[in-house]
């Protein structure tokens, strides 16, 4: 075995689940930890997208998750946010007519948790 695994280019491990073979069995345990997992396939919950490849699809989440560490902007006045929510509640304010006033120092807020925390 090892004249052959070693000497001759012999690839005597072959994966049960594709065409893959490996000179040592490690490397082959490695492939089929990487590439095949103990699931026949993987599914991304937040775009629905199916993968057959465990490997493939860890990358495919690590991209989800820095996608979703991207903050958002607000288009009237730039500012950005953490989350879609944050975002929404600005804009309603920005566009919010209404204000809240403190007559004692002439203050006013548009938001009425703002105008209590003054108080």
């Amino acid at each position: 075995m090892h004249e052959q695994s070693m000497h001759f280019h012999a690839k005597p491990f072959k994966c049960r689940d594709c065409s893959k073979t490996c000179k040592r069995k490690y490397q082959l345990n490695m492939h089929m930890w990487k590439n095949h997992g103990k699931e026949t396939s993987f599914e991304c919950d937040k775009y629905q997208k199916r993968f057959q490849i465990k490997y493939k699809f860890q990358i495919h989440q690590k991209a989800c998750n820095s996608q979703s560490n991207r903050r958002v902007m607000c288009e009237i006045c730039i500012k950005t946010f953490k989350n879609e929510s944050s975002l929404r509640k600005h804009v309603t304010v920005i566009q919010r007519a209404e204000t809240f006033k403190y007559d004692v120092c002439d203050t006013a807020f548009k938001r009425k948790d703002h105008f209590t925390r003054h108080l």
